[in-house]
């Protein structure tokens, strides 16, 4: 049986459960800073340009990568490098050389730590690998400008070999003589990493929208991405695959269609006050089955944090389809804004 709109709304509950968290390994990994503080706790990743610390008496500190002058763990971490590279094994540094020294029994590898893009615990559990975040907020929906209201949750799983993400969103709105519309999307997606920044990936998305006419659209597909740009500032990523299309509109028959799949990535991000993420992905999917149709997937989005956890967002969004069934729109715009928390 398909989703119906209900069944993804539903799934945000579930995305909701898994924020809750574990407790850790012993805090005894240290951090040297380059004002020459020192901070014993624990490590439990590098990613964006920040290292996460979880301490004893301070809570889970966020420090900028670039600040860092010593680190030091026994425990076993997976490194990545800006060119692909990986290494495994305990962390050791030289304070004046900024050089890091990842080793095991069997092997040993030292690079500049300005080099280090990743780093992940390999003994954390499931839920310590999962970054979740809720938003509210109103937005502007291109059907109707009044009385909108929009909620999202989202999920990131990211270990040694594997990764995934889930986010839903929806969009209700309405206004005085006139029917409420409403727009929901669930993106889901599961990742093998792979040596120089390659990945396989497959994906499984799902779009209710009222204002296309679209009682539910089921895509389903996979493929490879690579990574051409992987720094602590940016990282820009192209993706190619198949995809399968299934799709209901209100009051036609259901259809069936093979897709191609081709799309990038740019992400953007700044640890710095303002600290703030930038994301964009752009996909092109030609219909294959249909041939000449054309669907376009653009959207934009804006991350400032505020306080603490508490951060604002703002997003805009295109979906255009040059051949949708006769009588049913080509284009769904919207831009909303919304205040959200993160939990890590």
């Amino acid at each position: 049986m398909e989703p119906s709109a209900k069944h993804l709304a539903l799934l945000s509950i579930t995305v909701l459960l898994l924020g809750v968290e574990l407790l850790g390994r012993s805090k005894t990994d240290l951090v040297v800073l380059d004002n020459g503080d020192s901070v014993h706790g624990e490590i439990t990743g590098l990613s964006r340009g920040v290292l996460t610390l979880k301490t004893e008496w301070m809570g889970t500190l966020q420090i900028e990568w670039i600040r860092i002058k010593e680190i030091r763990s026994d425990h076993t971490f997976e490194v990545v490098l800006s060119d692909g590279r990986k290494g495994l094994g305990s962390l050791r540094s030289d304070s004046e050389a900024r050089v890091l020294a990842i080793s095991d029994k069997t092997a040993r590898l030292e690079t500049a730590q300005r080099k280090v893009v990743g780093i992940t615990p390999i003994e954390g559990r499931f839920l310590k690998s999962l970054k979740f975040s809720v938003e509210l907020g109103a937005s502007y929906y291109s059907s109707n400008s009044a009385k909108q209201l929009s909620v999202g949750s989202s999920a990131r799983y990211r270990t040694e070999k594997w990764g995934g993400s889930a986010n839903i969103s929806t969009i209700s709105s309405g206004q005085q003589d006139a029917p409420s519309t409403q727009r929901t999307e669930l993106r889901t997606s599961a990742q093998r990493f792979f040596s120089n920044n390659w990945s396989a990936i497959t994906i499984a998305n799902f779009l209710h929208s009222e204002e296309l006419n679209l009682d539910l659209r089921s895509i389903l597909g996979g493929g490879v991405t690579k990574e051409l740009v992987r720094t602590n500032r940016s990282i820009f990523t192209v993706l190619g695959g198949l995809a399968v299309n299934r799709e209901r509109y209100f009051e036609e028959p259901i259809q069936n269609s093979a897709e191609g799949l081709t799309g990038i990535r740019f992400e953007m991000f700044q640890f710095d006050k303002p600290e703030f993420d930038l994301t964009s992905t752009l996909y092109a999917i030609p219909s294959f089955s249909d041939w000449g149709r054309l669907r376009i997937e653009f959207d934009v989005g804006l991350r400032f944090k505020l306080f603490r956890d508490l951060y604002w967002s703002g997003s805009l969004f295109e979906n255009h389809d040059s051949r949708p069934p006769e009588g049913n729109r080509k284009n769904d715009f919207g831009v909303q804004t919304t205040f959200g928390w993160m939990f890590n």
